[in-house]
């Protein structure tokens, strides 16, 4: 496959991952918005989950400028920690049965499928370039 061909389809992919991303962060931050309203749910919490949430597409966003493949793995790497964060975050509320539980499982869903196509990104990443 031509060299130019596969960079294009390779950016157009990293594009869709940060695109899926924002639209994750988007019904996050819907659900984050819910929760701020629970009195008996630690505002630190929710507050953390919606900075680790969003912080997953910002590191992909980030990624799309990398000038080397060492500094996108470094952006992929952040974010594959912030996907586990939120993912742990998500399964405490799930736990305590906050949220709507709908929308917590298809966060829960995302984030796992994130944090599956982050841990092989980053493999490839760091191994050296063909």
């Amino acid at each position: 496959m031509d060299f130019a061909l596969e960079s294009g389809m390779a950016t157009r992919a990293r594009q869709d991952l940060a695109g899926r991303a924002q639209r994750f962060s988007v019904r996050l931050l819907r659900v984050v918005a819910d929760l701020l309203r629970d009195a008996t749910l630690p505002r630190r919490v929710v507050e953390q989950l919606a900075a680790a949430g969003t912080a997953i597409g910002f590191n992909l966003s980030e990624a799309q400028s990398s000038i080397s493949r060492r500094q996108m793995a470094h952006c992929y790497t952040v974010a594959l920690r912030e996907c586990r964060e939120t993912s742990h975050a998500l399964g405490i509320l799930r736990e305590l049965g906050k949220g709507d539980p709908a929308e917590v499982a298809w966060l829960l869903g995302e984030v796992h499928e994130f944090t599956a196509m982050l841990v092989v990104s980053v493999r490839k990443l760091r191994d050296p370039a063909p």
